[in-house]
């Protein structure tokens, strides 16, 4: 009997693409009875949802599903839930597929006793300009992609099937899912080099037919494919954070390599002539290289005119994609890696027990509870109660816990004022004054089935409380967080600058849940995504009872302690930054740069209680910046190389801190920001780094002094050691 086949396509804002891919689909020789094409969209804004009707009307074997997270494996995994087949495959929306490939994939599958079975790309440009035709030349030519078997066409044009790693767009029988699990949706991409690789493990076997053939329509532009590689090398290396043992072949770790040797070449050039050597030859050689290959395709082409673009976009390809690489490998290096949850295994069981977690449709909304611990905040704690009154949420599903640091300003008038008039507030009092203290008498205290934490300094939009409930239930998470929009508390030039300088990466880093685009055109993430710190959580209670509570010896970084604490426990952390809160920051210069420095130092210093605490990079470059500085400045009296690296140093710096002054005071049309901004982020960054100097120091002579204790205690030589 011939089998059922569902083609499920993944999609989002393809209008100009999807058409196509739905028609050389349904014009397949596949019998039309047997066969359903699931379309998954990721809630396109283009036109997309209105081409995918029209075909929908004359074809009902065409559905189309909602795809809120916005992610590739999501989408595949909703269309897998949703399918009825026998056989499923995967197509990709700017692919075409010729008429025989859904029977001829179907009879390779069975013929062949193999478990998956794919194509070969033929690589189109989008728009046929010169650039966009040596675009897809050059995604289709071993020294564009190395050997991707499924780009690159075989040698000798043989169209004999083999065995290989992967497949691009996969056909596979239904049952292997049962088997082997569905695709790792903590993986933004790459999820098929990881599912691969688990089918491998399992000892399954991937058929590449040459001869079938799916057009595919490349990004044409240099601009788009710079970015689109970045990514890629990107998320070559990243998975190494959410499972265990995904290959990397050598054709994803060149790029890298080229990288890394011109950077570590070049930049060791300025201190030791050398390297100037090595850095040439690594240039000369890729160079040499770069030229072979583009001269040959220009010959094959018989267009001079290949010569002069190909080389740009091989360089734009290779760099990009090794750039990407080595973000992400400083990531995996100071960030570890993700627990089993979030592993190619955790994905089946873990991510089921999630699901099973999610409220049914029938049943009441969760109650709430809102912890805000506070100290002397009587200028502040009314916004922040009345933006919680202005929610949404229904008020009988709400409880707000303040806990007061016994404050001595007023604070707690204006609180007693607030209780009369609100029955779902209550007041705490916190007499140690540290702020996990606060949080863990609220915690205990609270009645709710949800912990959410706010703080004084904040207002919060009228659908927070609602929007972070219904992230947890229908992604579902376990712990959800938004974004600051960090407002300044004085109105001066010197606090608006604190706060732009606190909104941008070159200032915080890749702190996502504070970072607006330097354009000033909304956030740098404008979708979900998993395992981004959130400023403020969001929990369901079983996850305090898991976990345990906030570690009171921490004054400062609980968040991160307990942030660390819940991947490690496997719960999984979404940042939505849709979700938004109004932030007051400090904005007097002295209590920024105290602030700062108290910052830098308790980054370092919750090692002295949890020895395993995670470190993130944006926090140690800080340290780093002024230690080489230190450094530099200290060699320089002895040596000239201690000038050059001072020099290097500094003059990088104060490069990017004038380039990012400057784009914040054109996009703000005030010319002072241009002179202000340079002072504010070089005082970030030093009092931070000096705060992380001193913790450092502080681990140290504890560690010294407990290793001294332990030596005074031990008996002497020759003595015996006294008995109890």
């Amino acid at each position: 009997m011939t089998p059922f086949v569902s083609v499920i396509i993944p999609c989002r804002n393809e209008r100009q693409f999807i058409g196509r891919c739905l028609e050389a689909i349904l014009a397949n020789d596949y019998p039309s009875d047997r066969l359903e094409v699931l379309v998954v969209d990721g809630m396109s804004q283009d036109g997309t949802r209105d081409v995918v009707d029209r075909h929908r009307a004359g074809h009902p074997s065409v559905r189309l599903y909602d795809n809120p997270k916005r992610t590739i494996p999501c989408a595949l995994n909703l269309g897998l839930a949703n399918a009825k087949g026998d056989v499923i495959i995967r197509m990709d929306a700017h692919a075409v597929c010729p008429k025989h490939y859904i029977s001829e994939c179907v009879r390779y599958l069975d013929e062949r006793g193999v478990d998956c079975v794919g194509g070969r790309l033929l690589t189109l440009p989008r728009i046929p300009t010169l650039v966009g035709k040596a675009i897809a030349t050059a995604m289709s030519v071993p020294f564009g992609v190395g050997n991707s078997n499924f780009r690159v066409a075989p040698p000798g044009g043989g169209d004999a099937p083999r065995l290989v790693d992967t497949v691009l767009f996969g056909c596979w029988r239904r049952e292997l899912f049962d088997r082997i699990g569905r695709w790792n949706e903590a993986l933004a991409r790459s999820e098929d080099v990881e599912f691969s690789r688990r089918l491998a493990g399992r000892g399954g076997k991937m058929l590449m037919v040459p001869s079938l053939v799916c057009h595919y329509y490349a990004r044409s532009d240099l601009t788009s494919v710079a970015r689109h590689a970045f990514v890629n090398g990107r998320w070559a290396v990243l998975p190494f954070r959410y499972a265990r043992g995904i290959p990397v072949s050598v054709r994803h770790l060149v790029p890298l390599a080229l990288v890394a040797a011109l950077l570590t070449s070049g930049l060791l050039a300025l201190v030791a002539r050398p390297f100037g050597l090595l850095f040439g030859a690594v240039v000369g050689a890729y160079t040499l290289a770069n030229l072979v290959a583009s001269a040959t395709i220009a010959a094959r082409e018989r267009d001079p005119r290949y010569l002069a673009v190909m080389p740009l976009v091989f360089g734009a390809l290779h760099l990009s994609y090794g750039l990407g690489s080595l973000a992400a490998l400083a990531e995996v290096a100071w960030g570890g890696r993700r627990l089993a949850s979030e592993s190619a295994e955790g994905v089946g069981a873990a991510a089921v027990a999630t699901r099973d977690r999610r409220r049914p449709a029938d049943a009441p909304l969760p109650v709430v509870s809102i912890v805000i611990p506070c100290r002397n905040e009587e200028r502040y704690i009314a916004r922040c109660l009345d933006s919680i009154e202005e929610n949404e949420y229904p008020k009988e599903r709400l409880e707000v816990l303040v806990v007061d640091g016994m404050s001595e300003d007023g604070t707690r008038a204006v609180l007693e004022d607030y209780r009369r008039r609100r029955p779902y507030l209550r007041i705490l009092d916190n007499p140690r004054r540290e702020q996990q203290i606060a949080l863990n008498i609220a915690i205990t205290h609270a009645s709710g089935d949800i912990i959410m934490r706010m703080d004084a300094h904040s207002t919060y939009a009228r659908n927070y409380i609602s929007e972070c409930v219904r992230a947890l239930d229908e992604y579902p998470a376990d712990n959800v967080g938004g974004r600051w929009i960090t407002v300044s508390r004085d109105e001066t030039l010197v606090g608006r600058a604190i706060c732009f300088a606190t909104s941008v990466a070159f200032g915080v880093g890749n702190a996502y849940y504070r970072l607006t685009r330097l354009s000033g055109q909304g956030p740098v993430l404008a979708t979900p995504r998993w395992e981004i710190n959130v400023a403020y959580f969001c929990c369901r209670r079983e996850v305090f009872d898991t976990i345990g509570l906030f570690n009171e010896h921490l004054d400062r970084s609980e968040d991160l302690d307990f942030r660390w604490r819940l991947r490690r426990a496997g719960y999984r952390t979404l940042f939505v930054p849709s979700i938004e809160c109004h932030y007051l920051m400090r904005t007097r210069y002295v209590e920024f740069v105290t602030h700062m420095f108290r910052n830098g130092m308790w980054v370092l210093l919750p090692l002295n209680h949890v020895p395993n605490f995670p470190v993130s990079v944006r926090h140690v470059v800080p340290l780093c910046f002024v230690l080489s500085v230190a450094a530099g400045a200290v060699l320089s009296f002895v040596s000239p190389v201690g000038l050059r690296v001072l020099a290097l140093v500094l003059g990088s710096y104060a490069l990017l801190n004038t380039y990012v002054s400057l784009r914040i005071a054109v996009r703000e049309r005030d010319p002072r920001y241009a002179l202000v901004l340079p002072l504010i982020f070089l005082s970030l960054h030093l009092a931070y780094g000096l705060g992380s100097i001193v913790g450092l120091a502080r681990i140290v002579w504890r560690r010294l002094g407990g290793l001294w204790q332990r030596t005074r205690s031990a008996p002497a030589p020759g003595r015996p050691a006294s008995r109890a």
